[in-house]
């Protein structure tokens, strides 16, 4: 037995997952593979490609996908890099590996499914070619958190695990440079899911369903259907781990699950663990009763409940002990960029959401600000970037309770002001810098300033890190100066709100205290824009 918990796995389970693998290994070598997409997926993928002696061309429409150093890397393993396609001829290919921010609409694309050429996504190719058993985590929120979360708790046991996939760290890497692991916990983003074909993780975590990414799958169902991917090859050896939400919904649509299922709910005391007034409590039949005390640990808010719930499911299932999770729970410091407190500046609370890039992640976060907040206090939240084509008008009733005035930025910025302009005042900006200092211009000790923007970040930065990183530039920038110290004792009173641009007015020019504070930040937006 290779270890004891409800997920069994004997060696002799271990030895048929490794038979399996070196068959892989004769597969691969000798065919010509066209790996598309060079940012580290591909990357990842191409190198271990080659090492399994297949014929690797990997191919990305912008040379600016890769380091020089990275292409000679590649190259010295016997690997063609291009960054064109006209002088590739798509008849010859044994397989294609896809990264997941190709989408299937790319000319390339097209032409290797309209020649029945195999694709595949990386995350299969290191599914195949990896002797680890897999617990995978997807759902439209609390990914990465839950993923580091579970790789504690699994560490924490005396194991052996690595956190990889969409959380920054290739599959395909981990199959390269780890052989010695007990499990692979994998983040799983719909984009990966789409094309798999075997995929079967020993855990399956599903931790939420809302509307996402539609600019790629359509609509929400068929963003939906990408996640159930997650389940189908699942069988009787194998654990579901779902919202009691998202189980639900995807039922309906005629989704079916394998034999072992465990469900979990902040909303529903009918799931096997649920959330109850700060408490994790299970139901299940020899592990009932008090979990964990949310208060016990750093992480906050209701959403971070489930994806508590969720860590210690798959705690269960492995068969880890409860004191042995508490501790890990407890000493777990969440994620940069999600729902993260930073020192407060002047008396004002801080919170870095830049991970938030769609509206149910923005609001959770608001929601999540309950008990945060000072109960006299103002939140005033930064918000925008790129819409993915999602909508913002369910947010209204929440920022008519929870926000007193909304800083918005970015492309989605006229967008998000016609959706909740009438159930708060919002204000419209050019850039993050704006919305920071105008939103300190209004803050007062007791208040709280929530960035959480909603939105992609491709409009103004690379990715949501560097967003966020930005953010945290900015108010340490307020910190170091004093910045709202000095604003509050030199204009107070309601002449800095009268002067304030509301949505769809431009701003007053003769706004000499705005011209001030923004001259403070400017070096930090020439930086950054």
């Amino acid at each position: 037995m290779c270890r004891v918990g409800l997920v069994n796995i004997e060696d002799s389970v271990v030895a048929k997952i490794a038979e399996d693998r070196s068959v892989s290994m004769q597969v691969f070598r000798g065919q010509r593979v066209i790996v598309i997409g060079a940012g580290a997926s591909g990357f990842a993928a191409s190198r271990l490609l080659s090492q399994r002696g297949a014929l690797v061309w990997l191919v990305d429409g912008g040379s600016a996908a890769l380091s020089a150093s990275r292409i000679k890397e590649l190259e010295a393993l016997g690997i063609t890099v291009r960054f064109e396609f006209s002088d590739l001829t798509v008849e010859s290919w044994d397989l294609g590996v896809v990264s997941p921010g190709v989408a299937r609409e790319s000319g390339l694309m097209q032409q290797l499914l309209r020649r029945c050429v195999p694709v595949i996504s990386e995350i299969e190719l290191g599914f195949r070619l990896s002797a680890c058993p897999v617990i995978a985590i997807t759902g439209t929120n609390g990914k990465t958190t839950t993923t580091r979360l579970v790789e504690t708790v699994i560490r924490q046991g005396d194991r052996k695990a690595i956190a990889a996939g969409n959380i920054g760290l290739p599959f395909c890497s981990v199959v390269s440079d780890h052989s010695d692991l007990d499990y692979a916990v994998l983040e799983i983003s719909s984009f990966q899911l789409e094309h798999v074909e075997h995929f079967k993780p020993k855990v399956a975590v599903l931790l939420n369903l809302a509307p996402d990414h539609l600019d790629r799958h359509r609509t929400f169902e068929g963003y939906c259907r990408a996640k159930a991917r997650l389940f189908e090859n699942q069988d009787s050896a194998d654990w579901a781990i779902i919202q009691w939400e998202a189980k639900e919904h995807l039922m309906m649509m005629g989704v079916e699950f394998g034999e072992h299922v465990l469900t979990f709910s902040s909303k529903n005391p009918a799931a096997n663990v649920y959330y109850e007034r700060g408490l994790l409590v299970s139901r299940i039949p020899g592990w009932s009763g008090v979990l964990y005390d949310c208060r016990s640990g750093r992480l906050v808010g209701v959403h971070n409940a489930e994806n508590l719930m969720a860590t210690l499911l798959v705690g269960y299932v492995l068969g880890i002990s409860l004191s042995e999770m508490r501790l890990a729970l407890a000493g777990f410091r969440g994620e940069s960029h999600r729902f993260e407190l930073l020192n407060p500046v002047g008396g004002v609370a801080v919170i870095n959401d830049s991970k938030a890039t769609n509206p149910d992640s923005l609001r959770a976060a608001i929601e999540a600000t309950d008990g945060i907040l000072h109960s006299t206090g103002s939140l005033w939240l930064i918000a925008g970037g790129l819409n993915k084509q999602l909508p913002f008008q369910e947010l209204g009733s929440l920022v008519a309770a929870k926000v007193a005035g909304a800083y918005l930025f970015g492309q989605a910025r006229d967008e998000m002001a016609a959706a909740l302009g009438r159930h708060a005042e919002c204000f419209l900006v050019e850039t993050l810098n704006e919305a920071v200092s105008r939103a300190f211009g209004r803050a007062r000790t007791g208040d709280m300033i929530l960035f959480s923007p909603g939105c992609a970040s491709f409009d103004q930065f690379s990715n949501y890190a560097e967003r966020g990183d930005t953010f945290c530039s900015l108010i340490d920038r307020m910190r170091s100066q004093s910045f709202v110290e000095n604003q509050k004792s030199a204009h107070h009173g309601s002449q800095f709100d009268s002067s304030t641009p509301r949505a769809g007015q431009v701003p007053n020019d003769g706004d000499t205290l705005m011209n001030r504070a923004l001259a403070r930040t400017a070096t930090t937006e020439k930086i950054y824009h």
